[in-house]
């Protein structure tokens, strides 16, 4: 499944108060991320993705992804089998003038078939049904 956000960044947003953007997922694991930037920025925008409160992409702690116009592209393995399934888009833009727009795809991999039943049961009993 392809999951896509596109976050536009004020302009001097700035490391220490971040733009950040929750990204709703599904259940499975995150195996690619891709970050398109548009022509522009000259690397002043960048963005990471976090997860109760962990960086989880670039795994470097504080680090951001910038570009000028194009995709960045990884392929990784995250597991996403606790709720809540999303991320946070954190995102900079040192560019004191303009804001920046980056669009962020991550394909998540269902569950196998057992964790999925697994899962679905581990919902009910945390909404009560």
């Amino acid at each position: 499944m392809l999951f896509q956000a596109t976050v536009t960044i004020p302009a001097a947003t700035l490391v220490t108060a971040p733009h950040e953007v929750e990204f709703p997922l599904a259940p499975g694991a995150i195996t690619r991320e891709r970050v398109e930037f548009a022509s522009g920025p000259g690397e002043l925008a960048g963005v990471s993705l976090w997860r109760n409160g962990r960086q989880i992409w670039p795994l470097g702690d504080q680090e951001f992804v910038s570009w000028d116009g194009g995709p960045v592209e990884s392929e990784d393995e995250y597991e996403l089998n606790d709720l809540p399934y999303a991320v946070f888009i954190v995102a900079v833009n040192y560019d004191s003038l303009n804001p920046h727009t980056v669009t962020v795809a991550l394909t998540i991999t269902p569950p196998p078939p057992e964790e999925e039943a697994n899962l679905t049961r581990r919902l009910k009993r945390f909404f009560g049904l």
